[in-house]
């Protein structure tokens, strides 16, 4: 058996680690960012489209300190134009918020990483052994 037959599983193994890595670092940035956020009532005032009938909403809200901001959120929602939202911001930096409730997806990056890391560690293992039995074989005759 040659070397090349490892190698597409190998990005296989690459490509679910960076699923998965990327999904838990989606997911402790969300949490982290809950955790400092304030919630306050705010309004959606434009939804730029991304995939059909979802969009990247643009938010207006009054910050606990009584400031006016209108800041488009960087997690797509379905809400549309003059929707009634709770905002979570960052109160050290206002413009970065988020409707309450919208997940982030991470957890889906971070199954799906797994899903496919589990499937080409199973390949990888198979040729692996499949090779151990061969080798063995053409030794033993």
């Amino acid at each position: 058996m040659e070397i090349g037959l490892y190698v597409l599983p190998g990005l296989f193994v690459l490509a679910g680690s960076y699923f998965v890595a990327a999904g838990l670092l989606t997911v402790i940035r969300a949490a982290r960012f809950a955790e400092r956020a304030e919630t306050v009532p705010g309004r959606v005032t434009g939804v730029r489209p991304v995939i059909r009938d979802r969009g990247l909403p643009t938010l207006a809200f009054n910050t606990m300190a009584g400031k006016k901001i209108t800041t488009e959120c960087p997690v797509e929602t379905g809400h549309g134009v003059g929707d009634e939202v709770e905002v979570l911001y960052d109160p050290g930096d206002p413009a970065d918020a988020r409707v309450a409730g919208v997940r982030s997806g991470g957890m889906v990056l971070v199954v799906s990483g797994a899903i496919i890391l589990l499937g080409a560690l199973l390949v990888l293992s198979a040729l692996l052994i499949l090779h151990l039995l061969v080798g063995a074989w053409d030794t033993a005759s």
